[in-house]
């Protein structure tokens, strides 16, 4: 049994999501089979190991050469993001653990120096087993030490070498599988593989590992930019290189002289410098440095040469299709007129030669890099002329996509170059489309489907998109229409008046400011680089579907909360304004694709209303005449009733009923619910005119007023019982209705334990409940009735109340001017 830390079973470290490569292990005798070179994991056969075999198993052994070795493995952790697992492990089949616990124990126990000697007769003792000298030295050492313990180790001793002779076939018969069976690699028995050397450097993370052809170095690349060269033998890092995100290697065989074996050299490929670069091993020189595009690829393989199998490279300078980087080159060291032999004879007469594309590469990277440097928040003075003379100099559509998305995200052309609005983006998405017309008449029609030439045409059209809303919602921002305006006030319905019911009652309940964490809506008017950081492109990217008719691609709101509140409060802001600029909500949303997006706008909308003030909510959108929040959500409400009119359950609005649902505000949730009840019940009346009673408004308008009934009892129960822990989770309607969270019998108790703990008392106010004829349930229709909502509301005002003052209300609780008891459990069930 290991008592190793970490994993002892190669298939326990493959489940772990960790990743290991074999090392070569030099045969003792110094024979190599044939072929063994050409594996990354070659197999030798331990002298000591088939020494201790009998003839038979040393023919079995050498049958079976392949399989009957010691391994070493080099094992790490991609994902390690808690440091739960070293950078760097390398396991042996070698199990070194036992040996060194058993020397801490002894020492330990007995003393370090002075006890040398009692120590290694007791190895001795133990034939060289070291676990039976570690149970040997406990039961010793806890027994008295006596001579009999001695003579009883003696005949275990004796035993166990009588029996060697019988466990050796055993042993043999256990490593090795029988032949005959098909697949006989998934029958072999798993090898247990021991740590031995770790190191540890969080947060380094080893990202690829990669042994040379030899066996004896290993490169590794980490998620901190390092390529580090290990030594296979001493297990230390012997070389490092900094500065190498991204990176991959491979290894590149020379053949250089017959009589030896080819030189050693490391490909090393930074996708962030744009460079390949060769060195040569141990501690050689870099020999070759090549500068390459963003799209090439190193690609390692073995070929076969006068010398054999050895490992070689190929570059492919793009992998684009249609590309005329289209170009694979074989990575050589040679002179320069070598070289020039070697290249194909296409090569000289393509114009985009590899010097030409690696000066190119070169120039872009660094045109690229200007760009950035104008646009970060950097002490250089520049004008926005300046910015638009190095975005004319970058020819490569690719990068031309990435100044898109850079330009538009930057903050210091508004705040520091004095920028207005999105005047200089028109111009970039100007420029960029004209550069796609000439690629495209360059190409022909090849080209559109040219991975790049969709990029840019996606990243124009989606600008565009992006560009236009902004320019709506700048448009009203800086006119004279910003302020929350004053709108006339018409008669409230039932449902209007008992939702400021229950806004005067949670601030008696309470004694806190409905409002107090509602913060004002700014005023400036929004900057196009907060507008582009506030939306987000379609997921699929170039792969996204552009739909004419719904205004183009997809263009969604931030999935922040945060960023999206700001923005959300910007658009819906003519809700509150003014009667006749509510279209602007809707322009905003069609120039961003989303026409017919119906539940993600009001999905939206839902947001916005909560976060309102409960003045400016009532005021200027449930009690408004003409409201303008109710006419935007009438017009979506009659779309979806005809999109769904032959369907047997007609749901309107179904993204703010579950917001309402899932709300844990809970009187702004009562608020938004009467709003939207209100909209739905005014279409639906008029669609059951126009359908001659095909469309039945009892049910359109039925589960709005059921959500209304809910959130009534959630009210009740929350004001009723405040300041008491009720549950796991805070109440709304949604973690009622899941089994588990409440129980309506804990509220009762909870309720009568408030009022009386006697016994005699509650008994008798659950009768008199029971007797009574005013009792109703909250939850059902006979609750809608003013007298009876009026009478809830009043009833959660005991909760404001003391505890003698509570006693007061058990004696003619029936009284309409007191305070009614919450006591019946049939009227609670949701």
């Amino acid at each position: 049994m290991s008592t190793s830390p970490f994993p002892t079973s190669w298939n326990d470290a493959y489940q772990l999501g960790i990743m290991g490569k074999g090392i070569h292990v030099t045969d003792t005798a110094g024979e190599d089979d044939e072929g063994q070179g050409d594996s990354f994991t070659d197999a030798r056969m331990d002298d000591e190991s088939t020494a201790t075999l009998s003839s038979k198993a040393k023919e079995l052994a050498t049958a079976h050469i392949d399989w009957w070795q010691d391994y070493e493995a080099i094992v790490y952790c991609k994902n390690n993001f808690d440091n739960s697992f070293p950078t760097l492990v390398f396991y042996t089949s070698e199990d070194q653990y036992p040996g060194r616990f058993q020397a801490d124990l002894q020492e330990l126990l007995h003393g370090s120096s002075s006890e040398e000697k009692k120590t290694d007769s007791v190895r001795s003792e133990s034939g060289g087993n070291p676990i039976a000298s570690l149970v040997g030295g406990i039961f010793g050492i806890f027994g008295g030490g006596s001579g009999e313990n001695e003579k009883k180790k003696m005949e275990i001793d004796q035993e166990s070498e009588e029996n060697a002779g019988g466990t050796e076939k055993e042993t043999v018969e256990k490593a090795f599988w029988d032949h005959n069976l098909p697949f006989p690699g998934i029958n072999r028995v798993p090898i247990d593989l021991f740590a031995g050397v770790e190191i540890h450097d969080p947060p380094r993370q080893i990202t690829q590992c990669l042994v040379d052809p030899y066996g004896d170095i290993a490169a590794l690349s980490d998620s901190l930019g390092r390529v580090s060269l290990v030594d296979l033998t001493t297990k230390q890092i012997i070389r490092m290189w900094k500065g190498y995100r991204d990176t991959s290697c491979n290894w590149l065989q020379i053949p250089c002289n017959p009589s030896r074996r080819p030189d050693l050299y490391l490909v090393i490929h930074s996708r962030q410098r744009r460079v390949v670069e060769v060195w040569q091993m141990t501690h050689g020189p870099r020999v070759r440095l090549m500068q390459v595009g963003r799209d090439a690829q190193v690609m390692g393989c073995r070929q076969m040469s006068s010398s054999g199998f050895i490992q070689t490279c190929y570059i492919a300078y793009s992998t684009v299709p249609f590309s005329n980087m289209n170009q694979v080159e074989r990575i050589g060291i040679l002179s320069e007129s070598e070289e020039r032999r070697e290249r194909p004879a296409s090569s000289a007469l393509d114009p985009l030669s590899h010097t030409k594309s690696s000066l190119g590469a070169r120039e872009a990277a660094n045109r690229m890099n200007r760009l950035q440097q104008l646009l970060d928040q950097t002490n250089i003075e520049c004008e926005p002329m300046d910015v638009y003379r190095a975005l004319e100099e970058i020819e490569s559509l690719e990068d031309l996509a990435s100044c898109l998305d850079t330009i538009s995200k930057s903050a210091k052309l508004e705040e520091n170059m004095g920028v207005e609005g999105s005047e200089f983006q028109r111009l970039v998405n100007s420029h960029c489309r004209q550069k796609l017309d000439e690629a495209i008449r360059a190409g022909g029609e090849e080209s559109l489907t040219n991975p790049h030439v969709e990029l840019l045409a996606f990243k124009i059209a989606y600008l565009t998109q992006v560009t236009g809303a902004y320019e709506i919602l700048h448009k009203y921002e800086t006119s004279n229409q910003l302020g929350d305006c004053s709108m006339e006030v018409k008669q409230p319905n039932n449902w209007g008046l008992e939702a400021a019911g229950w806004t005067s009652t949670y601030l008696k309940v309470t004694k806190k400011l409905i409002d107090s964490e509602i913060t004002s809506p700014p005023t400036d008017p929004m900057m196009f680089y907060e507008f582009a950081t506030c939306v987000r492109p379609p997921k699929k990217g170039k792969g996204a579907k552009f739909d004419k008719e719904n205004g183009g691609y997809a263009v969604y709101l931030s999935e922040s909360s945060r960023t999206r509140r700001d923005m959300v409060a910007r658009i819906f802001r003519p809700f509150v304004s003014d009667v006749f600029s509510y279209k602007v909500v809707n322009q905003i949303f069609d120039s961003l694709g989303l026409k017919k997006e119906y539940e993600y706008k009001l999905h939206c909308f839902g947001e916005w209303f909560v976060g309102l003030s409960i003045k400016v909510a009532t005021k200027n959108a449930v009690f408004a005449v003409n409201s303008p929040s109710i006419r935007w959500l009438k017009d979506i409400v009659s779309s979806q009733i005809d999109a769904t009119a032959d369907v047997d359950q007609i749901m309107p609005m179904k993204s703010l009923y579950r917001f309402c649902r899932e709300s844990e505000d809970l009187i702004r949730a009562f608020w938004l619910a009467t709003l939207c009840r209100q909209a739905v019940y005014e279409v639906a009346k008029e669609k059951e005119e126009q359908t001659y009673g095909k469309i039945e408004s009892v049910v359109v308008i039925g589960p709005w007023d059921d959500l209304l009934r809910r959130l009534r009892v959630c009210l009740l129960v929350s004001l009723r019982l405040y300041g008491i822990q009720l549950g796991a989770c805070p109440i709304s309607v949604k973690a009622v209705d899941k089994d588990g969270n409440f129980s309506v019998f804990e509220w009762l108790a909870r309720d009568e334990l408030t009022m009386s703990h006697k016994q005699d008392e509650i008994a008798s106010m659950e009768i008199a409940c029971r007797i009574s004829n005013r009792a109703f349930d909250p939850s059902k229709e006979v609750g809608d009735e003013p007298t009876h909502w009026k009478t809830v509301q009043r009833s959660c005002l005991s909760a404001a109340l003391g505890e003698e003052e509570r006693e007061e209300h058990l004696i003619g609780f029936d009284d309409d001017e007191r305070l009614g008891a919450f006591i019946c459990s049939s009227n609670l069930i949701m």
